[in-house]
């Protein structure tokens, strides 16, 4: 490996673990992740031309942390869930990892791009345009995207919300 290549592990490690623990929410899971896409990238690199590495690792990190959470789609209980507080108590809170987990399993559900655009905003709060700087997108479909994938999101949520009750 290279001393370019180390310094960009270095330098943008941290953010890659980043993207793959708010997606997936396991730190586990984002290590494995972060490896995963630390490989790709290199094997890419070293095939191809490279314009924007930060934007091609935060994609892979993106579209990896997406693969593992659909893999390990885990059945939900959905039992008892209510709208909670994040200052309340041990069992509000855990109803709140319990949402967490159904939006999570949610965003898995969203077409790719949806899935990528939604996890950049909202996960890694980029704006609009580093989005499109990063996905190689206009900004127009950039907000196209974050829209189909808050509507199909919401929808989503209230079929979940409507099956409790």
């Amino acid at each position: 490996m290279s001393d370019d290549w180390k310094t960009i592990v270095r330098e943008q490690g941290t953010g890659v673990y980043r993207i793959a623990w708010r997606i997936l929410g396991n730190a586990d899971d984002a290590d494995e992740t972060v490896q995963d896409v630390f490989l790709q990238a290199h094997q890419y690199k070293s095939q191809n031309d490279v314009d924007n590495v930060v934007g091609l690792l935060k994609r892979l990190a993106v579209c990896r942390s997406l693969d593992r959470l659909r893999r390990r789609r885990a059945e939900v209980c959905l039992d008892d869930v209510t709208v909670f507080d994040r200052e309340s108590g041990p069992e509000d809170q855990a109803v709140g990892k319990e949402l967490e987990s159904m939006l999570r399993d949610a965003v898995g559900q969203l077409p790719g791009r949806e899935a990528e655009v939604f996890c950049l905003r909202y996960f890694d709060e980029l704006t609009n345009q580093q989005i499109a700087d990063a996905l190689n997108m206009t900004t127009a479909a950039v907000a196209t995207a974050i829209y189909k994938a808050r509507t199909k999101l919401a929808a989503t949520l209230a079929d979940l919300n409507e099956g409790v009750s």
